[in-house]
């Protein structure tokens, strides 16, 4: 059994995207910008990974051996900040009068600036110039238009991003590109989310505790320590060459024969599963009960996934197939997502595919159903599909009577042809 890199707490997992509205754009003249951002196709898909060069000023980094990858990533203290920025006063009018922040219009021609997002910037109105600020120039102290938390979801925003592959709507507009697009987890990506992290931590020693801000950015320092985790273990896994995802158990589990049991499950089901797909998957854990996140109808879970490509499983009950398929169900869709642009909530992905929403309109749309919205009818189609495929079982036949293929034509008919052009 593969261990992750360190036990952890389990926090809420907090969307990116929401946290943008958080942070409010400023100009030396206090005028303010929503953050929003139009989408570009115009990335050159044949990107070199191997050329770690930046538009940005980028943090310096040794190449140390150590137990995990990771950990060999040594940032340079002295380089975690730079008051060098970036200008794209060609595109003023489009940043300032549309309100858009730079992501859409910043270099791309390097893996290191196609992965860095940026939100905040500062434009001179008189001289129409636009100074981008990407996370490396978010110092306290440094601007007098941002607050300390702003700065410190920069960059938090950054690992994001990053651990989320929100920046394959510069890759492709494709779903079943994005699916087939290979793991991006460099060198250079690595020591980004480490400096991300260590200016996080550093905001918050800045911080005074009577700041009104002090407990956001507290929490902000948290979920970052977290993001770097799911960005490591990612990290980890490519440049070991490892397929299997890591797994354990959460602070709040003891290991018990239950959670040996649940691991042999998930091993058991994972097993005929393709290498590409297992590849995707960065963690799997074991969580308490109170570690659940809420379902969009309020009834009870037992498991979730996460667009970090994680996987969770409650420690109280024994799990079966249907479930663990269920689940790899929402990997398989999260794989395949699209943002509609770096800022917004808005995405394509398979389950609200045109072709898939035919599928649930006709056969999933029942009033009451847990499985009335299109990401869980996609996840519970797959989730059938995949047992069937695999282990040669139903969903009725293991208790989800009525939730599976049986009276479902077109369920059966579009996942069949998904699991060819997947190559599942």
């Amino acid at each position: 059994m593969k261990k992750a890199i360190k036990r952890w707490t389990l926090w809420t997992i907090i969307v990116l995207t929401s946290l943008s509205t958080l942070s409010p754009v400023l100009s030396p003249s206090l005028e303010t910008a929503s953050a929003q951002v139009t989408s570009s196709q115009t990335t050159n898909q044949s990107l070199d990974i191997e050329n770690q060069s930046s538009e940005f000023p980028t943090v310096s980094y040794r190449e140390e051996q150590a137990k995990l990858p990771s950990d060999g990533i040594v940032v340079d203290p002295d380089t975690l900040f730079s008051d060098q920025t970036l200008s794209l006063d060609q595109y003023y009018d489009e940043i300032v009068t549309q309100q858009q922040p730079p992501y859409s219009y910043q270099p791309k021609d390097y893996i290191r600036d196609l992965t860095t997002y940026t939100t905040l910037y500062i434009y001179y109105q008189q001289a129409s110039e636009v100074e981008v600020l990407a996370p490396i120039n978010l110092a306290p102290g440094q601007y007098e238009f941002f607050d300390n938390l702003q700065l410190a979801n920069g960059n938090l925003w950054d690992i994001q991003f990053k651990t989320r592959r929100i920046y394959h709507n510069a890759l492709t507009d494709d779903i079943y590109e994005a699916f087939n697009l290979p793991n991006l987890y460099t060198p250079a990506m690595m020591a980004d989310v480490t400096a991300d992290k260590m200016r996080i931590d550093y905001i918050l020693e800045q911080t005074d505790p009577d700041d009104p801000y002090y407990d956001q950015i507290e929490e902000v320092a948290e979920l970052a320590e977290q993001s770097y985790t799911h960005f490591a273990n990612h990290y980890n896994k490519q440049a070991l060459d490892q397929v299997e995802p890591y797994y354990g158990l959460s602070d709040k589990v003891q290991a018990s024969d239950l959670t040996d049991e649940i691991q042999a499950t998930i091993e058991e089901a994972l097993e005929p599963v393709p290498d590409h797909v297992k590849e995707k998957i960065g963690y799997i854990g074991i969580v308490a009960r109170d570690e659940l996140i809420t379902s969009w109808n309020y009834s009870r879970i037992d498991a979730f996934a996460t667009p970090e490509m994680n996987l969770f499983f409650c420690e109280d009950n024994p799990l079966s197939f249907g479930l663990f398929y269920h689940e790899l169900g929402h990997i398989i869709d999260y794989a395949s997502q699209i943002y509609e642009n770096a800022s917004s909530e808005n995405y394509q992905s398979f389950s609200n595919s045109d072709e898939f929403i035919k599928v649930f309109e006709a056969e999933w749309d029942e009033e009451g159903s847990y499985y009335q919205t299109l990401v869980e009818a996609f996840a519970q189609g797959f989730g059938s599909y995949a047992l069937e495929y695999y282990k040669d079982e139903s969903m009725d036949e293991i208790g989800f009577k009525g939730y599976g293929l049986d009276g479902r034509p077109l369920t059966r008919a579009y996942f069949e042809q998904l699991f060819q052009d997947l190559d599942l």
